[in-house]
């Protein structure tokens, strides 16, 4: 049960820190790849503003005579300003600087109606004019007016039947957003194990309190079992001598049954406190068949007595690795409760088998009126009765469904309750 309680523990803290951590990564690189694709829009936004592409981003002193010039900013402060802050300055990017000029790589290609007209590749050293018209033509095949293609950014440009599709050379941010990416990610992974192995370190001590609560829940538990074990031998001592000195009567009678009722609700909360301690339990192989008929036989006498039946489906030879009495108290519990709250007249059915590498154990029998889905989910919680008269009327504490939610769960199984053919159904796989 403590080692139970610190795995979930540690489990939810790294659900926890994963998913925070996991929001952390996606912001941080959605964020850088909206800044690299920004930055983009903006440097081809100047490129394609250029009536004539060999005008962008070179210095006057460079440009040729009678060249159309780029729009500069006037006023004062003018000849201070980058050339490209004037009516085109609205940038998103912040880092477009005046030294950008000389960093950009750009080519484009030109054709008219569907012909070759033109091909610059005046200012990218990577890329041929044979290599750049097979770009422009996947471009234009492609009938996407902007996109990534290659490492490069392209947008498509149609002006007086001519469409010019230019390309901005994005590599290198690309290849630091997939650095970022990476980093961030090996980042993550790095703080992830090491909180894990601090967590690890730390859970017992974060746990201990609700540890140490339970351990005295059970300590008391097991303490006033004990204690209510001596009383009640001695009432049912002085009930056999009432009777065997003629005083047998009604009375005698009720105090033997409530002292029987008794005695099963002390051994009930004696294996509750017990169960839990699954190390203590020494497994082995035993014959699950066998264990199931031999148990669940016994049943059918006082089943017909009450007007219902007993069927079983048992698959012989079947065999289970663990506590083989622990199993059959199992059984007895599912059959008792069966037994306790099945219509008159209805059939007690108990089926076992094997479905792949699983062991099934399928018990149903009718229950009017069936639980609802919220009070179905109840079932296994300790004391939960869903009519507590009924319950009182049979001499049902609410503990026995508890009680083999721990059997299975100490075997590494699962129970579950649900409602099939206006039956209630158990069922029950190892």
């Amino acid at each position: 049960m403590i080692r139970k309680l610190q795995k979930k523990f540690i489990f939810i803290t790294m659900i926890s820190l994963l998913i925070i951590t996991s929001a952390l990564i996606i912001a941080i690189n959605v964020t850088n790849l909206v800044r690299i694709d920004g930055r983009a829009e903006d440097l081809m936004d100047m490129i394609t503003l250029r009536r004539e592409p060999e005008d962008v981003f070179r210095p006057d002193s460079d440009r040729g005579e009678g060249k159309p010039q780029p729009p500069r900013p006037e006023g004062e402060g003018a000849h201070d300003a980058p050339w490209f802050s004037g009516k085109h300055g609205d940038f998103k990017s912040i880092s477009i600087t005046p030294e950008t000029e000389f960093t950009t790589r750009w080519f484009s290609v030109s054709f008219s109606d569907g012909a070759l007209l033109s091909v610059s590749v005046e200012k990218i050293a990577s890329v041929t004019s044979e290599q750049a018209v097979a770009y422009a033509k996947e471009v234009l095949s492609s009938g996407d007016l902007s996109g990534y293609e290659d490492g490069y950014k392209y947008r498509l440009v149609s002006e007086n039947n001519t469409e010019t599709v230019y390309f901005l050379n994005c590599e290198t941010e690309l290849q630091n957003g997939f650095f970022m990416l990476i980093a961030t990610v090996l980042i993550g992974i790095t703080c992830l194990v090491f909180l894990f192995l601090l967590i690890t370190v730390l859970s017992r001590r974060a746990v201990k309190p609700v540890l140490e609560n339970m351990e005295r829940q059970k300590r008391f538990i097991t303490d006033a079992g004990h204690e209510l074990k001596t009383p009640l031998s001695i009432i049912s001592a002085n009930a056999d001598v009432l009777s065997l000195t003629g005083e047998n009567n009604e009375w005698v009678e009720s105090i033997r049954k409530q002292t029987d009722r008794m005695g099963h609700l002390v051994q009930d909360l004696l294996t509750l406190a017990k169960g839990e301690e699954s190390d203590e339990v020494v497994f082995q192989a035993f014959h699950l068949s066998d264990a199931v008929i031999d148990t669940a036989m016994p049943f059918a006498v006082p089943a017909e007595s009450r007007g219902k039946k007993v069927e079983l489906d048992i698959q012989p030879d079947l065999e289970l690795w663990g506590d083989e009495g622990a199993i059959r108290h199992l059984i007895s519990i599912l059959m008792e409760n069966a037994l306790k709250y099945a219509d008159e007249g209805g059939t007690i059915s108990l089926s076992l088998r094997r479905e792949g590498k699983h062991i099934v154990l399928l018990q149903k029998n009718p229950c009017t009126p069936l639980p609802t889905r919220e009070q179905m989910d109840r079932l296994f919680d300790r004391f939960y009765r869903v009519d507590p008269s009924r319950s009182r009327e049979s001499g049902g504490y609410g503990i026995g469904l508890s009680i083999a939610k721990i059997i299975v769960e100490s075997h590494k199984g699962k129970i579950s309750a649900y409602a099939e053919d206006n039956q209630l159904c158990f069922s029950v796989i190892f």
